[in-house]
């Protein structure tokens, strides 16, 4: 797994013109993690 700033990849994806994004959150063995899907 890799640490990322959440933030920073929502505004990233804001700026690539990504209109929807969808997450979850999931937990693999205390490990708390996210995903997210998006569209442009």
């Amino acid at each position: 797994m890799n640490f990322y700033n959440a933030s920073q990849l929502l505004f990233i994806l804001q700026r690539a013109g990504v209109g929807a994004v969808y997450s979850e959150l999931t937990d693999h063995g205390g490990a708390l993690g996210l995903f997210l899907y998006f569209r442009r």
